[in-house]
């Protein structure tokens, strides 16, 4: 059975996972309909119609008897010369001309990134390892579900090996 360490949440094992598929399915529904939505929206009809002063007017709806129903084609858009011309040669912006590597700037900024996320990483892994610690070490019925979704509770060997565990998580993220 897999060991989750607690979330800053307070939730542990199985109790998050589930709270992150609830999120996962939510956020799925939201988008399918965002993206029905905006379909819809692009495959409205297009109107041209002049008013009584001669301006052209274009609109979604028409305002006037005598609106045109256009017939608008979408393609696909093309690459601006210079794109055009990047690919070809194989060089873009903030590459080296020879051998179309990185420069060293944009290099040392990217490792820079790399470093400061991977900084932020292990202080929140710090941070949700020591909680779960303090949880173990405060005792009182501890468990883990298991696939039939039933409560598994903790022996004293059990929890000696998940404490030991998180002693160890402790020294490797904290230190």
């Amino acid at each position: 059975m897999k060991d989750y360490p607690e979330n800053a949440l307070g939730f542990t094992g199985t109790g998050l996972k589930r709270v992150l598929l609830s999120v996962a399915r939510l956020t799925a529904w939201l988008l399918i309909s965002v993206l029905c939505t905006t379909v819809n929206a692009v495959a409205g009809d297009v109107y041209k119609w002049t008013d009584q002063d001669g301006n052209v007017h274009y609109g979604a709806q028409p305002e006037s008897s005598n609106a045109q129903t256009l017939n608008i084609k979408v393609t696909p858009s093309t690459p601006s010369n210079n794109e055009k011309d990047e690919a070809e040669s194989g060089t873009a912006a903030g590459t080296d001309e020879s051998d179309g590597t990185p420069s060293t700037d944009s290099q040392s900024a990217s490792q820079a990134d790399i470093d400061a996320k991977n900084a932020e990483i292990s202080k929140k892994n710090c941070e949700v390892i020591k909680k779960r610690l303090a949880a173990i070490q405060r005792g009182g019925r501890l468990y883990e579900m298991d696939d039939n979704g039933e409560r598994q509770y903790w022996d004293d060997k059990t929890r000696t090996s998940k404490l030991d565990q998180a002693q160890s998580d402790v020294k490797k993220w904290c230190d």
